[in-house]
């Protein structure tokens, strides 16, 4: 299960990535909102 977790989530930091370098303004506002919570 860790194994399948670990490329979840590697899969979903690659898409963050892809999205923030599309459009760094909305990357910078997502970021800040989750170093809030």
């Amino acid at each position: 299960m860790t194994s399948v977790n670990n490329s979840l989530c590697q899969e979903y930091q690659l898409t963050i990535c892809a999205l923030n370098r599309r459009n760094s303004n909305w990357g910078l506002l997502n970021n800040g909102k989750t170093l809030l919570k």
